[in-house]
């Protein structure tokens, strides 16, 4: 809701930096549903959680009136994350958090990706600072294309994408005989 006048009244805001801030804001109205979750910060729901629920559900509203056995059947969703879910969406100040979130952001539906795509199949983990895209957007877009996007190599991991000052994970794909490659 901050507004040009709001920012120019800021110590060390110049109408560029003013400028470029709005618009980086603009920008980010539009989310992804999986997104737009995580963001909530409803306990024990991270990425991946929010990436499955979105996957599920495909809505935002169904996801609000999903019951206790609907959000337990999520792969991966046990019953202490399910009931995290169920208590955070019955808080008045959440309810009205989400309402006034609405009136400023676009939230896309989210509709299974999973198993049709390029990568389906596919689980990507990413290491290092990578050179032109931010982690969070690479892992969107190996899912996006049916992929997988992990935390951890194991022997199940297909590729470890690399960027700069690659740590563990590099060493780990190493020793598992796992497939580099860099974001290119």
């Amino acid at each position: 809701t901050l507004k040009k006048g709001d920012l120019l009244a800021l110590p060390r805001f110049a109408e560029k930096s003013v400028d470029n801030l709005l618009s980086s804001i603009n920008k980010a109205r539009d989310v992804s549903l999986a997104r737009f979750l995580a963001a909530l910060s409803i306990p024990q729901v991270g990425e991946e959680t929010a990436f499955d629920m979105a996957n599920n559900f495909g809505s935002l509203e169904k996801i609000k009136e999903a019951s206790f056995e609907e959000i337990e059947s999520i792969y991966g969703v046990g019953p202490v994350v399910a009931q995290a879910v169920l208590d955070w969406f019955k808080v008045a100040g959440n309810k009205k958090l989400v309402t006034n979130l609405l009136k400023q952001v676009k939230v896309a539906s989210g509709g299974s990706t999973s198993g049709k795509g390029k990568l389906a199949g596919k689980t990507f983990v990413f290491t290092g600072t990578l050179p032109t895209l931010e982690r969070t957007d690479a892992e969107e877009m190996v899912r996006n294309l049916g992929g997988n996007a992990g935390s951890s190599v194991s022997k199940n991991t297909d590729y470890v994408v690399t960027g700069d000052n690659a740590g563990s994970k590099l060493e780990k794909a190493q020793e598992l005989g796992v497939r580099v490659i860099s974001e290119a």
